[in-house]
């Protein structure tokens, strides 16, 4: 891969997200997260426990290795939920300190076990690794602070797993919540995705997600698609629902409802259907697991940040790389509707979704494309 090709990343403060410069969008802190787990899972403290147990390497030498190993990684799991060395001060070098003296404490007890003999090779790399899982309270304390510098003041608990343990689906059955005081607890315990405190340990797989308080708290579903339309028995329903929509909104929302093999989005303030999305699996050169949003539509202003955002959400929830493709005149009314002033046929749904959550306090109005996708001047 050439220089050109490497991608750059910016950290964008407003929003406590990193930003792919050469890609155009925004990093997720779902995607930010299981890379920086990724990186953990790389540490070869399994290797180490099998040279232990085996004799080949001396209890010292391994309790250095396995401190260095859990100090590395708790370092880069902060970085990368704060956003790198840059916006580091002495208190959140504070708090990394105050989490690896704790692990360093576990590790003597540790030790302590593997000296004497009381615990098997395999139990001891799993608890190896376990060390390595749990820098991920890291990466999520660091994404604390940044929120809180960013004024992200809500938080929520959100699950990643198949199947979760019966503390994170209490803690995810909370919602949004306001953060202070930290609303997530078990047995008394504040609770962090990784910490431990939670019934699976640090194989917790979830994360937290913040926002400013007093957002718009629009609700989404998705509906797979049906065998002969979009949603099956549930079009009929949803296409009375849309009999007071107008105009190119109305236009917009029946197509997506009435079109065949695509994930439907729906989005309800209360139970007021106000926008509606598609997704679909295509085919593009250069992107893996490649999604197309071929219509997206809202009841009335107000609601196509929401809208767009949250199906960028989804296809970023999938693991995808999404846009939004059509060229007919009622998607190009769509975004004349919402205040965009172009709309090309072509549109990085990454990029529309980050600069419009960007543009907290800037008239959408305001907006201008550039280079294929919208920016917010100044930014």
């Amino acid at each position: 891969m050439g220089r050109d090709q490497v991608p750059r990343f910016d950290w964008r403060a407003r929003i406590a997200k990193f930003w792919n410069k050469t890609g155009g969008r925004v990093i997720s802190r779902l995607r930010a997260g299981r890379e920086a787990s990724r990186i953990a899972s790389l540490s070869p403290v399994s290797g180490l426990a099998d040279q232990v147990f085996g004799g080949e390497l001396p209890m010292d030498v391994w309790q250095t290795n396995m401190r260095q190993e859990i100090k590395t990684h708790y370092i880069q799991q902060y970085l990368a939920g704060r956003g790198g060395v840059g916006p580091m001060t002495q208190a959140d070098w504070g708090s990394v300190g105050g989490q690896l003296a704790d692990q360093y404490r576990y590790l003597d007890g540790f030790a302590r076990e593997v000296a004497e003999g009381k615990l098997s090779k395999a139990q001891i790399a799993q608890r190896s690794e376990m060390y390595m899982n749990s820098s991920r309270e890291a990466f999520e304390r660091g994404q604390k602070r940044a929120s809180e510098v960013a004024g992200l003041d809500e938080v929520v608990w959100l699950k990643t797993a198949m199947e979760s343990c019966p503390d994170c689906i209490e803690l995810a059955n909370l919602g949004w919540q306001k953060a202070e005081p930290w609303p997530f607890k078990v047995g008394g315990r504040p609770a962090i995705p990784g910490s431990g405190v939670t019934q699976c340990l640090t194989n917790c797989r979830c994360y937290n997600d913040w926002r400013k308080g007093g957002a718009m708290d629009v609700s989404v579903q998705v509906h797979p698609a049906g065998t002969s339309r979009t949603i099956g028995d549930k079009r009929d329903a949803l296409l009375d629902e849309l009999k007071d929509w107008e105009g190119a909104r109305a236009n917009a929302a029946n197509q997506a409802v009435n079109g065949y093999g695509f994930d439907l989005v729906t989005l309800r303030d209360g139970n007021e259907l106000v926008g509606v999305g598609t997704i679909t699996p295509g085919t593009r050169a250069g992107f893996e697991n490649y999604y197309e949003v071929p219509w997206l539509a809202t009841k009335r202003s107000g609601y196509g940040r929401q809208t767009i955002n949250r199906l960028a959400e989804e296809v970023i929830s999938r693991d995808g790389s999404g846009f939004y493709l059509s060229s007919s005149l009622e998607a190009r009314d769509f975004y004349k509707a919402i205040g965009m002033t172009q709309h090309p046929t072509e549109v990085n749904l990454f990029s529309m979704a980050t600069r419009l959550s960007e543009a907290d306090e800037i008239d959408i109005a305001h907006l201008e494309p550039e280079d294929g996708v919208f920016a917010v001047p100044g930014l």
